[in-house]
């Protein structure tokens, strides 16, 4: 999981560095900053960048009001405000946390906030030492003035419920910031009639930052006709680390051909996620790339059959919040009174999904909607807390729907309901209300993952102005 990379600055009036209260003590609080700042930097995925590089606090932190602290590390006037917001600029900063020691004088951080441009969580803490609330709401207020989306997080440096509520800004700053770099390729072009999947350029670009790509199948089917026998064998070895029983290399060679040449065309073109219209052109001129989305959803990259634009989009942020596989598929029944969905896919899912590499096979892949041939993924998605998510059009804007629940085992019976038992089958136990989830689905496509995102898909859809649709 890559790691989101977090500003730090200790904020504090001019005039508070050298104040003593009426009680004795120095008023800045100065062990909290120390301590919120290690918090922090004892989190795996999440990168700490002070200014300036070194400890508020040498030593242990005794208390919130420390008289032993560097005076240096404490952001105190307008000109040092814009050299500390300009160095983490410099170091590619995703967002910058401001931990309030006292209250501010808000008109010395502004500028050097807005002229940067980088996402600010605003950190204070909910006690009466050094007045630092007052800070909290003073600049918080300026912000929500000038119209500058913040983090907003009011907790104790070292408790865990604080410190997550920190990094799920700190995850969804990280994506927003990614998606601005980001390019989709995307292979194809409308899919069977599915408008609800189709991508606005100029609209992702301007709302997003995202760049798209436009290729077309032939491309691929040229590069996987002409990938090398040395690279396909790798990849059928990958294999091994999912699956127990894979076919004989001759059954699959085909399937994973396509595999080697995205993974090539992936790194050549510079992509960031991609989508692939394999019905009908890949299925009927080469081969349906079911196996190969379901490596690349294990291996980490986000990948949609159908060429579904807005779904992959959708796709691609959950991965960067959760770290986990992402996987696409269609709402295929829904139990209206027992709160139950079923997520079934044409033939795809990542391969990491399964409980076990003993639970997977590679069949043929049955005959849909046109002549595809290859393998498909037969496996049922094992149990786990599930998000599921989808950004959709409508009109002249977007929104997010977010659905929670949990995946349940299900007797394996229950895949001939469909049609088509030798696909991939998710059951669902979902929380919220299921009429409001049905009028909710924009799309026949919805996305899931095993990670808990709620809070950082939110962030990221306020921050793009995207209305939240919750069951």
């Amino acid at each position: 999981m890559s790691k989101a990379k977090v500003g730090f600055l200790a904020l504090c009036a001019p005039v508070h560095v050298e104040l003593t209260d009426e009680m004795g003590r120095s008023f800045p609080c100065t062990g909290w900053a120390e301590m919120a700042a290690r918090s922090l930097e004892e989190c795996p995925d999440v990168e700490v960048v002070r200014f300036p590089d070194k400890p508020i606090i040498a030593g242990d932190v005794t208390g919130p009001q420390m008289p032993n602290f560097d005076r240096d590390t404490l952001i105190n006037g307008r000109q040092r405000s814009f050299e500390a917001f300009e160095t983490l600029r410099k170091a590619g900063v995703d967002c910058v946390v401001l931990f309030f020691t006292t209250w501010m004088w808000v008109g010395h951080y502004m500028q050097a906030i807005k002229n940067c441009g980088i996402p600010t969580i605003l950190w204070g803490v909910p006690r009466g030492e050094a007045c630092n609330t007052v800070g909290l709401h003073g600049m918080h207020g300026t912000m929500n003035a000038i119209g500058m989306k913040h983090g907003f997080v009011y907790g104790m440096p070292g408790e865990k419920e604080t410190t997550d509520q920190v990094l799920d800004y700190a995850k969804a700053f990280y994506a927003v910031k990614k998606l601005s770099t980001a390019k989709y390729g995307k292979f194809g072009s409308k899919c069977m009639d599915m408008l609800p999947s189709i991508a606005d350029d100029v609209e992702w670009l301007r709302r997003f930052g995202v760049e798209i790509e436009h290729m077309d199948e032939g491309y691929l089917m040229r590069e996987a006709s002409a990938a090398k026998d040395a690279d396909i064998k790798k990849a059928y070895n990958l294999l091994d680390k999912y699956v127990a029983n894979k076919p004989d290399f001759d059954i699959v060679k085909k399937d994973l051909s396509v595999f080697v040449a995205l993974k090539k065309i992936k790194e050549e073109h510079d992509l960031d996620f991609i989508g692939v219209k394999c019905v009908f052109e890949m299925g009927e001129h080469y081969i349906a790339p079911c196996l190969t989305q379901a490596l690349l959803g294990a291996e980490g990259v986000a990948s949609s059959c159908c060429s579904d634009d807005n779904g992959i989009l959708t796709a691609y942020i959950m991965n960067m919040l959760g770290g986990k596989s992402v996987f696409q598929a269609d709402v295929n029944r829904v139990d209206m009174k027992n709160n139950e969905m079923v997520m079934v896919p044409c033939g795809s899912a990542p391969l990491d999904m399964a409980a076990s590499p003993k639970h997977i096979n590679l069949p043929p892949r049955p005959e849909l909607e046109s002549g595809t041939g290859g393998v498909c993924i037969d496996l049922q998605i094992k149990p786990g807390l599930a998000t599921m998510a989808r950004i959709s059009r409508s009109v002249n804007d977007y929104f997010c729907h977010i659905a929670t629940g949990k995946v349940h085992e299900a007797d394996r019976e229950l895949h001939k309901q469909c049609g088509f038992p030798s696909i991939v089958h998710g059951f669902v136990k979902m929380d919220g209300d299921m009429e409001k989830f049905m009028r909710n689905c924009h799309s026949q496509y919805l996305y899931f993952t095993f990670a808990d995102i709620v809070k950082r898909m939110k962030i990221v859809a306020d921050w793009f102005g995207l209305k939240v649709l919750e069951d």
